[in-house]
């Protein structure tokens, strides 16, 4: 399982790639792309601004007054595709570690 690491209160993005089944760059034309993060009953939503649509780059961000409130520790996430027929894909899942923030703990 792939593991991002961010500390508690840094802004937090995480730059990502649309790939299909068999691992090439798939378009994110007319997909609508939505990630959350959960730890526990708390979710928080991650924001979408894609970066190149023909080649599936995107950027999923959390702004830092957000990830303040972040508690320490391994967060789930996943990333979800809405295609335009209605179909509904999700990403394998992944790891999101928050550790204590140093400089402005």
């Amino acid at each position: 399982m792939k593991v991002h690491i961010s500390a508690r209160g840094d802004t937090l993005t995480i730059e990502a790639q649309r790939l299909d089944e068999n691992g090439d760059v798939a378009s994110l034309e007319g997909v609508t792309v939505a990630s959350q993060m959960r730890k526990g009953d708390t979710v928080h939503d991650f924001g979408v601004t894609v970066v190149d649509e023909a080649q599936g780059l995107f950027n999923l961000t959390i702004d830092a007054p957000t990830a303040r409130t972040f508690a320490v520790g391994d967060w789930l996430s996943d990333i979800e595709y809405t295609l335009g027929n209605g179909a509904v894909i999700s990403s394998e899942l992944y790891v999101i570690r928050i550790t204590e923030d140093v400089t402005n703990a």
